[in-house]
């Protein structure tokens, strides 16, 4: 009687392992070779625009980057077309992006995804935590464009002057 519970356990071990592995082999293969280069290329767009506004970046190519119909919306309310940021962008000392996805319909792609970032809007620090974003670019005549932009981070509270 105990070797027909041990073999009663070993096949119940062997159907749970089993099941586990399908179940992974199905979640991996439901991401189709279009829905992967679209993550891919949206990746590649989000980076692009925060290395843009790197300390060191280049404005004009921020400028180049930024679609005539660029809108961006803060956690706080604030918010900014094309002209208005490139007058005061945001200054990113380095990031971290995580957890991105990605749609897209013809030239359109949009991208959820958090990030840590070290960062200065208008002056004040940005907050260290990760927060989400969400992005939207589109390709056009002069290329890929981010169109708008959505930041969830909160600025952290003024420092009062020292001195």
């Amino acid at each position: 009687m105990r070797a027909q519970q041990v073999g009663r356990v070993m096949a119940a071990a062997v159907l749970i392992v089993t099941s586990v592995v399908a179940v992974a082999s199905t979640a991996t293969a439901d991401v189709s070779p279009e829905t992967q280069a679209n993550t891919e290329k949206a990746e590649e767009l989000v980076t692009e625009f925060f290395d843009l506004v790197a300390v060191d970046a280049d404005p004009a190519d921020l400028k180049a980057f930024l679609s005539p119909a660029f809108i961006l919306q803060r956690a706080d309310g604030s918010f900014a077309d094309k002209a208005a940021y490139l007058e005061d962008p945001s200054i990113v000392e380095s990031y971290e992006i995580t957890d991105l996805q990605a749609t897209r319909t013809g030239p359109v792609i949009v991208a959820r995804y958090t990030v840590v970032v070290d960062s200065t809007i208008g002056g004040r620090k940005q907050a260290t935590d990760p927060a989400p974003r969400l992005s939207v670019f589109v390709k056009g005549k002069d290329g890929w464009q981010i169109v708008a932009h959505s930041n969830f981070n909160s600025l952290l509270p003024e420092q009062p002057p020292t001195g």
